[in-house]
């Protein structure tokens, strides 16, 4: 009996030792029940005793489905299963999205966009956003299908970029609407294929816009910044602005006094009767001058033929008064005249408010209308494109 006791407990002792074992911690040893270094185990058992899993067994155990797979076995060998399995025909592996399990394979947009029945859009498919396309104007896009909206004149002006003009656009029933998208403004600007377009002004224009004389640099009236040299009237000279608020830097047209009127000006500004010259003295342009002051005013005539108030060339100054008749005015020298006021001559080949002087003098503001089609009023003349 106790030689039967001993034979069992040797044949049952190793495996028991085996099982008893824990799984963390096994021998690890060689298995020779390999197909190669791998280690990739088609034996349940290793000369260990210990017994680890099927290539099934540890792909049902991580609920893999499909693919390759790494995983360390009971006997904590690491093991590389080639495949656990293939999916069906309508399934792929990693369809959906999780490593080893089968699932949808994934749609291309248009796949998903054609089973939505959706033309214009986002789509949701299982949590992707997908974009089905847009609309073109004047469409909308409503419940993932593009629906004609009859739009505003405001709205098809502003998508096309339109800022003036007329334009026929259709409407969702098939008939054309003419649609006004505005004007420019008439004094710099042409309206060209919907478009407002400026037209630069003249050197001549540029230069009255800005109202300075010599090398001026300003930006014109379209905006474009330009070198001219302006000029001044027959009888002004450019001199420095004296205009305390416009600054020293700006040259200005101004018509110089004559000697009697400088005369008259200093002779007050001395308080005194008169001084027969005066040498270096500067006029009201800024210029330095020496005058010779007729001292010999006779009141006896000095009305004759005058009106208003007037100084003479000697420096003599006189207040006549209104001496003319009502039809007449007293001009700017100092003359009783009748006013010719032939504005519509004036106008030709002018536009806008341009200012009119006639021949007596008087200058009055007078609107000259607009321009022909195609044309805008540029510096007080029409010019076309």
């Amino acid at each position: 009996m106790r030689l039967f006791s001993l034979v069992l407990l040797l044949l049952v002792g190793p495996t028991l030792a085996c099982i008893e074992a824990p799984p963390s911690a096994p021998a690890i040893v060689p298995d020779m029940n390999t197909d190669d270094a791998s280690n990739n185990v088609t034996d349940m058992e290793s000369d260990a005793g210990c017994v680890s899993e099927s290539d099934t067994e540890l792909c049902e155990a991580a609920l893999a489905q499909c693919g390759s797979l790494d995983v360390t076995d009971a006997c904590g060998v690491l093991r590389s299963i080639e495949d656990c399995g293939a999916c069906p025909d309508d399934l792929q592996c990693a369809g959906g999205g999780t490593a080893n399990r089968c699932g949808s394979p994934d749609k291309s947009d248009a796949e998903i966009c054609s089973d939505a029945e959706a033309t214009c859009g986002l789509v949701d498919y299982e949590g992707r956003e997908v974009l089905c396309g847009t609309c073109e104007f004047p469409a909308e896009c409503q419940a993932n299908a593009c629906e004609c909206v009859d739009r505003t004149p405001e709205e098809i002006c502003q998508k096309f970029g339109y800022t003036c003009g007329s334009v026929d656009f259709p409407k969702c029933d098939g008939t054309d609407q003419s649609i006004d998208c505005g004007s420019c403004d008439p004094n710099r600007e042409v309206c060209s294929e919907n478009a407002c377009v400026c037209l630069p002004e003249t050197n001549e224009g540029f230069c009255n816009r800005i109202g300075e004389c010599g090398e001026v640099i300003a930006e014109d009236n379209c905006g474009v910044e330009r070198t001219a040299n302006c000029g001044c009237e027959m009888g002004q000279v450019c001199a420095p602005d004296s205009n305390s608020e416009t600054g020293a830097d700006r040259n200005v047209c101004c018509l110089p006094e004559t000697d009697g009127e400088m005369c008259a000006r200093l002779n007050d500004a001395l308080n005194q009767e008169c001084q027969p010259s005066y040498t270096d003295v500067m006029d009201n342009c800024g210029q330095v001058r020496s005058i010779n002051c007729d001292c010999t005013c006779l009141d006896s005539d000095s009305c004759t033929g005058r009106c208003g108030d007037y100084t003479t060339e000697a420096g003599c100054q006189y207040s006549c008064g209104n001496t003319c008749s009502q039809s007449q005015v007293c001009s700017t020298r100092n003359e009783c005249c009748t006013p010719v006021n032939d504005t519509t001559s004036f106008c030709q080949r002018k536009c806008g408010t341009v200012d009119f002087t006639n021949n007596c003098g008087q200058t009055m503001a007078v609107n000259c209308g607009g321009c022909e089609f195609l044309q805008a009023c540029i510096s007080n003349e029409c010019r076309g494109l």
